[in-house]
């Protein structure tokens, strides 16, 4: 069942009250001046609900006993990290900040075997039907498909990044694709992709993109660099760019400098100098109402059209790191859950004269 309050927040925004205006971080220099209405971004991974880590590391393993145990535990995990609880959770934050464009990763379409049949958990439809349910009007402008692996006892799972846009803006066209460089495990190759939405805004045309780079270090390290140098390879570069995504490193890693080295501006960097920013990680099960995030991951980064000839963000840009506070919690089936194990990140960017 979906938590009373959620509804209660739901409505409440959406009726435009102040009290869903959320304060976002301030910018450094308010002096530079901007043109026309901000644009507002957001990027949320919405976690597939369980670790499928400790899966893949099961298959691999030689010991065939431990493939079963591990993926019955993921099952079970899955089960109490409800989706439909937390896309309500993700739909309330939309709600409340009214984002031009939002960028999704870990977009799952999970089918799990039962006595009764095949149980399917389709993310992308559950929250589109709670975004339709809520009167917000987004569009799947991009998805790329990643993963779609069938497992040992007929489980199957499907990894896709998403990029919604508003109704409001016009998109003039669309692209996606997977990276030249992903990660070969045996019995799958973990793929990565990127998806785009050049649109058209208050006069203004920019180019949008999400993606979701290749987690943990050493030789997956490397390749998650070889990714983004691609990345900024396929930037335009005439328009201006938001890049937003699970970029899976911190700042100041070669990942950070491959991007900054390209022209890209770290948003919460520019606002919120000294702030730590942490958006990762919560525990597999998502229940520890203590936990706190310890990783800056999550990014929205620009590239021109944004910022001023001296390198900064226009006046007035800000950011915000959403679903970090205990309140932020929902209901699940068995107790109050995080709505991901990231927390994700809101920018207002104010377009440069």
């Amino acid at each position: 069942m979906k938590p009373r309050m959620i509804y209660l927040s739901l409505a409440l925004c959406l009726a435009g009250l102040p009290a869903c205006q959320d304060d976002l971080t301030a910018p450094q220099d308010p002096n530079l001046k901007s043109e026309g209405p901000p644009v507002v971004v957001m990027t949320r991974n919405l976690y597939v609900g369980a670790d499928l880590d400790v899966v893949i590391a099961a298959l691999l393993s030689p010991d065939e006993d431990d493939d079963l145990a591990a993926l019955g535990q993921a099952i079970a995990t899955m089960q109490a990290t409800d989706f439909g609880a937390r896309a309500a959770a993700i739909v309330g934050e939309i709600a409340r900040h009214r984002p031009t464009a939002v960028g999704l990763q870990e977009v799952s379409t999970i089918e799990i075997p039962t006595a009764q049949g095949v149980l399917v958990i389709d993310f992308l439809p559950i929250l589109q039907a709670t975004l339709a349910a809520s009167g917000l009007n987004y569009t799947v402008a991009a998805e790329v498909t990643n993963i779609d692996l069938t497992l040992p006892f007929g489980a199957r799972l499907v990894d896709k990044d998403v990029l919604l846009v508003a109704g409001g803006a016009q998109i003039l066209s669309t692209s996606s694709g997977n990276y030249t460089t992903d990660l070969p495990l045996g019995f799958v190759t973990i793929k990565r992709g990127w998806v785009r939405a050049d649109l058209r805004i208050a006069g203004k045309t920019m180019s949008v993109v999400s993606t979701h780079l290749e987690s943990g270090p050493g030789g997956p390290g490397l390749i998650r660099q070889a990714q983004a140098a691609e990345l900024v390879g396929l930037l335009p570069s005439g328009n201006a760019v938001i890049l937003m995504g699970d970029l899976n490193d911190g700042p100041g890693s070669p990942m950070h400098g491959i991007l900054t080295g390209g022209g890209l501006l770290d948003v919460w960097a520019s606002v919120a100098p000294g702030q730590p920013g942490y958006t990762c990680c919560h525990a597999a099960d998502l229940s520890n109402p203590t936990a706190t995030l310890n990783q800056r991951i999550d990014y929205v980064m620009v590239r021109g059209g944004f910022t001023t000839g001296s390198g900064k963000l226009v006046g007035g840009a800000r950011a915000e790191i959403i679903g970090e506070e205990p309140g932020d919690r929902v209901a699940g089936p068995f107790g109050l859950i995080w709505p991901s194990d990231h927390a994700g990140v809101v920018a207002s960017l104010p377009p440069a004269r």
